[in-house]
């Protein structure tokens, strides 16, 4: 089969032959068949054409998404707490197991950055720098439990979920407790730990993710 081109071209020539001819009535009848016929593979062709284009239109969407996706993979974001303005992160850049996650002032640097990593019944929490993930401690599943890292597995304590608030926030969801982790006695205090609690929806829940700059 001839491509779309090559369809279009080839019409376009037979047009220009029979141009002297005002009227297509006066063509020969076979002449009138194959005119027939090449209108209907033009209308093929700008059809395939079209589709073609809408084709290339939705890949690029794609692949822009697919590049959106590994920047942040590879750069990660910061978790921004709503009533305090602070910035979640790894107490002391520790890379020990059990060190305290914790708000500070948000700098933006890696140990304030995190990736999201898919699994099978939920997402790891892991920080750039560390490599670990967010768990609660001993797999503590009570309101006050606090949120450290952890070597990351696929033990339920270490699987959350992030809920949108449709306003620009999110709320990070621990799933084996099915509790939120925010920040303690909604402090705005720097250094003031993270822990899981009762998802009430206040603003010591509400997490601005702020993604890496390019």
């Amino acid at each position: 089969m001839q491509s779309p081109q090559a369809m279009v071209w080839a019409a376009l020539l037979l047009m220009m032959t029979l141009s002297c001819r005002s009227n297509r009535n006066e063509l020969p009848d076979e002449t009138q068949t194959n005119v027939g016929a090449l209108e209907a593979q033009v209308k093929e062709a700008n059809d395939r054409i079209a589709a073609t284009e809408e084709e290339l239109k939705r890949n690029e969407e794609e692949s822009r998404k697919a590049v959106e996706k590994l920047k942040t993979d590879l750069l990660g974001f910061s978790l921004q707490y709503k009533h305090s303005a602070k910035c979640l992160e790894v107490e002391n850049s520790s890379t020990q197991d059990g060190a305290r996650l914790r708000q500070m002032p948000c700098n933006f640097s890696n140990i304030q950055k995190f990736r999201l990593v898919e699994r099978p019944n939920g997402n790891w929490i892991q920080n750039l720098v560390t490599g670990k993930c967010l768990v609660a401690q001993d797999n503590g599943k009570d309101n006050g439990t606090r949120v450290v890292q952890a070597t990351c597995g696929d033990r339920g304590s270490l699987l959350y979920t992030l809920q949108s608030d449709d306003s620009g926030y999110i709320f990070i969801r621990e799933l084996s407790s099915n509790r939120c982790v925010d920040i303690e006695v909604i402090s705005k205090a720097d250094g003031a730990g993270a822990q899981i609690f009762d998802c009430v929806g206040g603003d010591a829940q509400r997490v601005k993710v702020i993604q890496a700059n390019p």
